[in-house]
């Protein structure tokens, strides 16, 4: 299985030839935390913790391959801004109102335009985590999922997507 160590790793690699190839992107951090806010909101759509009108249930499958997305994005941050990703860190809160930590977590997720720091990306990150513990989605599972975003990415840096 992936260590976080690895994924980072990875991540960073990927990071290296994406910016490469668009450092001339106006606007290149404004529009990361904009994909960042798009993919959280996508896997919150996933969830359908919030669709109280639908019986249909949630399809793990989509949930995550939307939150290998969004913790793909968060190491992106910690990349841009140069700070250290230590995986030692990660907690998983004891707090299972998900809607609670949902909200939080976009609330969050919408100050990294003005505040992206090592505090900021921790907490979203660990708080990630929550919600997926909270929807059974477990560390492995998530790991894949980041693993597998990052085959998608290769892919598409290959084929000039």
């Amino acid at each position: 299985m992936y260590s976080w160590e690895s994924l980072y790793k990875k991540n960073k690699e990927l990071d290296e030839i994406f910016f490469a190839r668009y450092e001339n992107v106006n606007k290149f951090y404004e529009k990361n935390c904009i994909e960042f806010l798009v993919e959280l909101g996508e896997f919150i759509n996933e969830t359908k913790c919030f669709k109280f009108w639908s019986i249909k249930e949630p399809i793990k499958e989509n949930m995550l391959e939307e939150l290998g997305d969004c913790f793909t994005m968060i190491m992106v941050f910690y990349n841009l801004k140069n700070i250290p990703f230590e995986p030692n860190n990660i907690s998983i809160e004891d707090n299972g109102n998900l809607l609670e930590l949902i909200n939080t977590t976009y609330f969050l997720g919408t100050k990294l335009y003005t505040e992206c720091d090592k505090e900021l990306l921790n907490t979203l990150f660990n708080k990630l985590l929550n919600i997926a513990s909270i929807l059974n989605i477990n560390e492995n599972e998530i790991k894949n999922s980041i693993h597998l975003v990052h085959k998608k990415i290769e892919n598409r840096l290959n084929s000039e997507y």
